[in-house]
């Protein structure tokens, strides 16, 4: 009997063999593939909820502040009512005033009730010469000038209107040192946190310009040397919000020139040096 070929049936096997590691390879790429596509979705969705909860908060707060927006437009008018009654309210006080004392101070009031007076009549210079004339009572003014100034109708207007009067019109240098001390005064009992009107600011840098040369010029004996003039100078500028009007290398001259001032460190943080100068 013949033997029989083994040669074809190995081949046969053989190609099966290879068949099934192909098969067995395109299973475990399949595999793969299912994985990472999905992780891909996995991820995909983490992404989207997460892009979500950010718009849903998003909006959530884009409402919020529209909200409080509306609210602050619904409470201007308001605002600004209120803010006429006072001024309107100031001016009877001040009307009623004049009219009880026919313009003139009451005879024999005190200190607080002058000055009181004066601040409602908006009579800057009677103001600042009732001040040089009672300087003696220093106490009582510091602790009356404050809110006496408070009670005018327009206390920065009040107090700008000194300072014009003692810049401007300082020819006549006879008591001129009794004039800055007292508009000195009038400028520190003025709060910073006063609100000042468009105008008011506008006559503010006017007389910072003209202060600013009588500083540097020349023919009033070296102003630069006088510390507290300049300190009212700064002041000027933080009380009626100018200090951005001017460069701050210019300002921080003055500061450290005059730093041993009781009062220069803390209106050194009102210009905005808050750090250490050198």
């Amino acid at each position: 009997m013949a033997a029989v070929d083994a040669d074809p049936f190995q081949k046969a096997i053989d190609h099966l063999e290879a068949e099934r590691a192909i098969l067995t390879n395109f299973t475990n790429f399949w595999k793969d593939l299912s994985s990472h596509i999905s992780s891909l979705e996995q991820t995909l969705r983490q992404k989207s909820e997460t892009l979500e909860s950010k718009l849903q908060s998003l909006d959530s707060t884009t409402k919020e502040a529209l909200e409080s927006l509306a609210t602050r437009e619904e409470s201007l008018p308001s605002k600004e009512l209120a803010a006429s009654e006072r001024v309107e309210r100031l001016k009877q006080a001040a009307l009623a005033q004049i009219e009880e004392h026919s313009g003139a101070l009451p005879k024999g009031a005190d200190v607080a009730t002058s000055l009181r007076f004066l601040c409602l009549k908006m009579d800057a210079d009677g103001l600042w010469r009732f001040l040089i004339a009672r300087r003696k009572e220093l106490a009582t003014i510091r602790a009356e000038l404050e809110p006496a100034v408070a009670d005018a109708v327009d206390p920065a207007s009040l107090v700008l209107q000194a300072l014009e009067d003692f810049v401007f019109r300082r020819a006549d240098k006879v008591g001129l040192s009794d004039q800055r001390w007292a508009c000195g005064m009038l400028l520190r009992a003025l709060s910073a946190d006063e609100g000042v009107a468009a105008s008011v600011k506008e006559r503010a840098m006017v007389l910072a310009e003209a202060w600013k040369e009588k500083i540097h010029g020349s023919g009033e004996g070296g102003l630069a040397s006088n510390a507290a003039e300049v300190q009212m100078f700064l002041q000027l500028l933080v009380t009626y919000k100018l200090v951005e009007k001017f460069e701050m290398d210019y300002l921080k001259k003055f500061v450290v020139a005059f730093a041993s001032r009781r009062d220069m460190p803390k209106l050194a943080v009102s210009l905005g040096f808050n750090e250490k100068m050198g």
